[in-house]
């Protein structure tokens, strides 16, 4: 990605806007003098770039799990700063919906523990403990006087 520049039609598919309405965003954001995302919200308040604390209210979890999450690689953002050290994070819409839709889970019931799969008749084994010592006087008792010890 450092060869070559991102193309405009490509920063507003990551937006999940338009590009008519990037190109609109991003003119008005130079002419403010501030090419970052807070004066492309506050010139258009529909380009749905969230902070980490409204991310993270959004989401319903501490900013620490945001951070969590991003940095395990399951939510991607957008770095509006220049450095490396701490990036200037930016949430789109569509990286918020896609995050919860990757994460939602549906609980299946475990079929040996469901109470309806259990079995009904045709037992397998004998109801009642019967104690180790028992159990191994029986088998003696099974095997010939010469075999035994």
């Amino acid at each position: 990605m450092m060869g070559h520049p991102i193309s405009i039609a490509d920063r507003a598919e990551r937006l999940g806007i338009d590009v008519a309405d990037f190109a609109e965003l991003r003119a008005v954001s130079i002419k403010l003098g501030k090419p970052n995302a807070g004066s492309i919200q506050e010139a258009a308040p529909n380009a749905k770039l969230f902070d980490l604390k409204q991310t993270a209210r959004k989401l319903g979890i501490s900013e620490d799990q945001v951070r969590g999450f991003v940095k395990a690689g399951e939510l991607r953002f957008i770095n509006l700063g220049l450095g490396k050290k701490r990036p200037r994070m930016r949430f789109t819409q569509t990286d918020l919906d896609d995050f919860i839709e990757r994460r939602g889970q549906r609980i299946a019931p475990c079929l040996s523990t469901e109470r309806r799969s259990h079995r009904i008749g045709s037992m397998t084994s004998r109801p009642g403990a019967t104690g180790f010592t028992a159990r191994r006087n029986a088998q003696l008792a099974k095997t010939p006087k010469s075999l035994k010890q």
